[in-house]
């Protein structure tokens, strides 16, 4: 058996999402679709290529076969939303693209972006090539024939990039410059946790440390404690034995308050267990969320997803529409929650 290439897998992929925008936009029509040998030419590939994608596609019931005439869109098969009615198709990237699982945050940001636009009057496609560069985001946005783009924590220049070509939105910790953004803002949380732990006298403060992936509320808590005479100490995530230094900074060091990613809860649970520790003696805050917030013994920072992606699919709406011209930037804040008996 000849084994298929990346490239060529790429390839049928650009073919197919090609073919399928034009089923999308045909409005319940049967329409015929280039031939085989004009889409070579069209995308600068070989022709066996393109009947390959081709011939998968009417294996599957999207195109059907006209002796003598050409190949055209199926009507029998069950596509189309309504007939004669074309919604847009709007694309949700989340990150870079190319993550290969998601944590229960990402997912929720994912599921409220997708309910906001579908609510809207939208379609979703998920965004799933890596697009880590200006570069790689037009080739992405090329392949997929979007109307306009919903960004969940994408790097700034990728999406500056993606709203020079059509309608985008950002969802993160900071605005875009020139582009329309959601921002979701950690100061006022961050000022509630401060004021809490200094009124308890928790001056001592273990930090878990990423530089890659900080989440929006921890860039904004450790300004402030650092900025009100508090005494921190940073645990990098990613040393070489993590769980063992994890371990003995807090035999040794012996922090009043520990904020942590939402994925190491667990772990500081078991560690504080084993150290003769509770959560009530050593506060436990979470940068985010978890997947059973209400049983956490301890704080978290609830970001509004609801609300940012509600206003960010109004914002893409009015852009896909045009009647939206100047950039803006719209903050929601996030929420500090606190599950301890105090």
């Amino acid at each position: 058996m000849r084994k298929t290439t990346g490239n060529k897998i790429s390839e049928v992929l650009r073919i197919r999402h090609f073919v399928m925008n034009i089923i999308y936009r045909s409005g319940g029509r049967s329409v015929m679709i280039p031939s085989s040998r004009e889409l070579a030419a069209r995308f600068g590939m070989a022709r066996s290529t393109v009947q390959l994608s081709l011939e998968r596609m009417s294996a599957e019931g999207f195109l059907t076969g006209r002796p003598g005439i050409g190949t055209f869109t199926n009507l029998r098969k069950s596509f189309f939303l309504q007939p004669g009615e074309v919604l847009p198709l709007t694309g949700i990237k989340i990150g870079t693209g190319d993550h290969f699982y998601h944590l229960c945050t990402s997912w929720r940001m994912f599921s409220e972006a997708g309910n906001a636009l579908v609510d809207s009057g939208c379609t979703i496609h998920p965004m799933a090539a890596c697009s880590s560069t200006p570069e790689t985001i037009r080739r992405e946005i090329r392949d997929v024939f979007l109307d306009g783009i919903l960004f969940l924590g994408t790097p700034a220049p990728v999406v500056r990039e993606a709203a020079a070509v059509l309608p985008s939105v950002s969802i993160g910790k900071d605005p875009v410059p020139e582009v329309d953004s959601v921002v979701l803002d950690a100061r006022k949380a961050a000022a509630e946790l401060a004021c809490r732990l200094r009124s308890a006298g928790r001056t001592r403060i273990l930090l878990q440390h990423d530089a890659d992936f900080p989440p929006p509320p921890f860039a904004a808590v450790r300004d402030i404690l650092e900025n009100g005479g508090f005494d921190l100490s940073f645990l990098n995530v990613k040393e070489g034995d993590f769980p063992s230094e994890f371990r003995n900074r807090l035999l040794s060091w012996k922090p009043q308050a520990l904020l942590i990613y939402s994925q190491y809860a667990g772990l500081a649970l078991r560690f504080l267990a084993e150290c003769g520790e509770t959560p009530e003696k050593i506060w436990l805050v979470s940068a985010e969320d978890l997947p059973r917030s209400g049983e956490f013994p301890g704080f978290y920072f609830l970001e509004p997803r609801k609300e940012a992606a509600e206003s960010a699919a109004a914002m893409l709406i009015r852009k896909m529409r045009g009647t939206k011209e100047q950039a803006e930037s719209k903050y929601h804040d996030i929420r500090l929650i606190c599950n301890l008996q105090q």
